[in-house]
């Protein structure tokens, strides 16, 4: 036996005969004894590494053989996946497999664990004996699920068996049977339900199963109960092959005896597929249906995820589409149908309105491989359909139609010429359309520009319209200088365009090029701009001289934008007419906005936005502002807002009401998070007895536990309604 009393290094080289492979094995201990030609006993602070596991004991017996580990004493565990303590352990570094009792320690992801036992029967697979399992740290965690026997795969799942869901020391909850995810990864399971109460939908129940079979595929179903409603059915599917091959479909139902729209089986369905089934060719299939104008409203915020709620506006589509690409034109055939919800005016029920290409066939590209030039072109054909239907309990009917088809053609070729200092890029286009085959009688008598243009009508049904355009653009390169602290740049775009204006009085504008714009004008952008290590300012000024107007000036757009570090940032935008007399109800200030971000100590963030758009009419509003702040302390973060929207005549906060608020506390810990929230919105809606003015008030519970998610709970909704006279 041999034995050294200080700290003794021991390297062993280990050849492998068939493959002349080297493994190397480092074992550092007080105190090293031979037990015979492959065997090795360490005491006293025993460093052992194999591969790439480290362990460490009082006594650690190794034979670099079979590669098999007898650990005990203070025995500590490290390896990629894991950090783990022991009492004593067996391993066989080979085959990954041994057993260890007494454990604690950590799991990969950040998943902290103890056992009274502990077997490792593969590379990533453990059984485990009265153990407990959380994402927090410590001896008694805030919260862990604890288990008589479980089976755990590192990046899977850990299911347990007679299993409680613990918050410190206390059993809340007990299961037979528990799946626990062990990953950082989308695992299939179910979600957090959702519970809560709304005064027009009664108290509901959310539960929802996640399915994910593979890196490119999973789908989620739920229901959803509301005891005044009724049973609500849903599914989402989700592939992503590729960014060339993918496929997203959502679907809601329910049978709504109470509702308050001209539908009771209500539903929503949303598409978004695109396949090329060879190279060069797309096929696109999108849709996004509702069963009926107030579906959003009312159950905009019960979808599987965030597509029921990015259509506020009532805008729905259906379209289908096959393109094939090649190098001098794009093919394609097209089917759209877009559609919208309004309600109508002081009435009750609601104004639909169609808009329908049935079909789209166009020929179009860019084509960049002519020298010295740059063209485009767009050949298309569309049969267009246009109808709108007004509902309400009194009358229901069609107010408008009109259908046509529209063969469009423009052209427009560029010469950059590049100069070092600047690039001059003179062009010029032409557009030809005829309408034919119209449902309504064209009227007009037409028109002729003195330059190039005409409106002809052909006869009753028909018309054609022809049209050019040309301009140039003169961008110098940007000149700068580098002060040390901060750099000084300025960029100039000098653009000259002209098109004759055109009486189009008579014809269709539904779809895009149904009208073409009149400009004769010259226009100057400058952007001056300050950038520091950590700040910027920049501003931008674009002003133009129209020659077709009666006033040749044109408004000056302006934006600037500021920043300091994460202290401070704001953003201003304004058209200002500056020159020239005002029209009835026209103001100086035709749009203006402004975003505003301070920080002005750790932890507190302020925010300020307002924006006023003379372009909305009167009867809408036109005016809009928000301010909001957040604290953060401690673990805490308070956060409120307001909103208010209204109809002004000037660039002022008079005539603004609040039409929604919030406010929120969250406490962060180590491995969770606990909030609650409160939102407010009023506004008006038709429905079948007439129009009324609605204030909502809405309470969610928001909680996380890191590794196994969180979830938004709205817990209670109540809805107070006034007839509006």
């Amino acid at each position: 036996m041999f034995r050294l009393s200080g700290a003794f290094l021991l390297i062993i080289l280990y050849w492998t005969a068939p493959c002349f492979a080297q493994e190397t094995y480092t074992l550092e201990a007080d105190q090293v004894s031979r037990l015979d030609n492959s065997t090795y006993n360490a005491k006293g602070d025993v460093i052992l590494k194999v591969k790439d596991i480290v362990f460490n004991a009082d006594d650690i017996t190794y034979n670099i053989d079979t590669e098999e580990v007898h650990a005990k004493g203070n025995v500590k565990i490290k390896s990629p996946t894991q950090e783990i303590e022991a009492g004593e352990i067996n391993y066989n570094v080979k085959t990954e497999s041994g057993k260890a009792s007494d454990i604690k320690g950590f799991l990969a992801p950040f998943n902290y664990i103890c056992a009274k036992s502990m077997e490792r029967t593969g590379a990533t697979t453990f059984t485990v004996q009265d153990a407990r399992i959380s994402t927090c740290s410590g001896d008694v965690p805030d919260w862990s699920v604890s288990m008589y026997y479980g089976e755990m795969e590192i990046g899977g799942y850990m299911n347990a068996s007679h299993a409680t869901a613990d918050i410190l020391n206390t059993p809340l909850l007990y299961a037979p049977k528990l799946i626990y995810p062990v990953s950082t990864e989308r695992q299939t399971g179910f979600l957090f339900p959702k519970v809560g109460f709304e005064t027009d939908k009664g108290a509901f129940v959310g539960l929802q199963f996640y399915w994910a079979p593979d890196i490119d595929f999973d789908a989620t179903v739920g229901l959803n109960w509301f005891s005044k409603r009724g049973l609500q059915e849903m599914a989402e599917v989700r592939y992503a092959e590729s960014s060339d091959n993918s496929f997203y479909g959502a679907f809601s139902r329910i049978d709504d005896a109470a509702s308050e729209s001209d539908e009771n089986v209500r539903w929503r369905a949303v598409l978004n597929n695109k396949y090329y089934p060879i190279k060069d060719l797309e096929i696109t299939l999108d849709a996004d249906h509702a069963s009926d104008y107030l579906y959003m409203r009312d159950y905009g915020d019960f979808g599987i995820s965030d597509f029921n709620r990015n259509n506020k506006d009532n805008m729905f589509f259906e379209g289908a589409r096959i393109k094939y690409y090649s190098k001098f034109a794009d093919m394609s055939v097209y089917y759209r149908n877009d559609y919208e919800f309004r309600d109508n005016t002081g009435e009750a029920g609601y104004a639909e309105t169609r808009v329908e290409r049935a079909p789209s066939v166009s020929i179009s590209k860019v084509v960049t491989d002519i020298p010295f030039v740059i063209a485009d072109y767009n050949l298309s054909f569309d049969r267009v359909g246009y109808n709108r239907y007004s509902y309400s309990p009194q009358n229901s009917q069609y107010t408008d139609k009109w259908q046509y088809n529209r063969f469009d053609a423009a052209a427009t070729l560029y010469v950059p010429i590049d100069f070092k200092a600047f690039v001059f890029t003179p062009y010029a286009s032409i557009r030809y359309t005829r309408w034919e085959n119209s449902s309504k009688d064209f009227n007009s008598s037409g028109y002729s520009s003195p330059d190039f243009g005409h409106v002809r009508f052909i006869n009753s049904k028909s018309a054609e319209r022809y049209s050019g355009a040309a301009g140039a653009t003169l961008a110098l390169r940007e000149i700068y200088k580098d002060f040390g602290f901060f750099r000084h740049g300025i960029q100039n775009v000098l653009e000259m365009k002209y098109s004759p204006k055109l009486d189009q009085n008579g014809l269709p504008d539904y779809i895009e090029n149904d009208r073409v714009p009149y400009y004769g004008s010259i226009s100057y952008e400058i952007i001056n701009f300050l950038k520091g290590k950590n700040w910027l300012v920049k501003l931008t000024l674009d002003q133009g001289y129209d020659m077709l107007r009666q006033e040749h000036v044109m408004p000056l757009e302006a934006e600037l934008l500021t920043s300091y570090s994460s202290y401070f940032s704001n953003t201003f935008k304004t058209t200002y007419k500056h020159s020239g007399e005002l029209a009835e109800n026209e103001r100086r200030f035709q749009y203006f906005s402004d975003t505003l971000n301070i920080k002005p100590f750790k932890g507190i963030t302020l925010t300020g936005e307002y924006t006023f758009d003379t372009r909305i009419s009167s009867g809408s509003y036109n005016t809009s502002a928000k301010v909001g702040a957040s604290v953060s302390f401690w673990r805490f973060l308070l956060e409120g807002y307001n909103k208010w929207q209204g109809y002004n005549p000037d660039l002022s906060f008079k005539n603004l009401v609040p039409f929604e608020q919030g406010a929120s506390l969250t406490y962060f810990a180590e491995c969770w998070s606990l909030g609650f929230e409160v939102e407010t919105q009023s506004y008006d809606v038709n429905m079948r007895d007439g129009k009324y003015k609605r204030k909502e008030i809405t309470f969610y519970v928001n909680f996380g536990l890191r590794g196994i998610g969180g979830s938004r709970i709205q817990f209670k909704k109540s809805n107070d309604e006034s007839l509006v006279n």
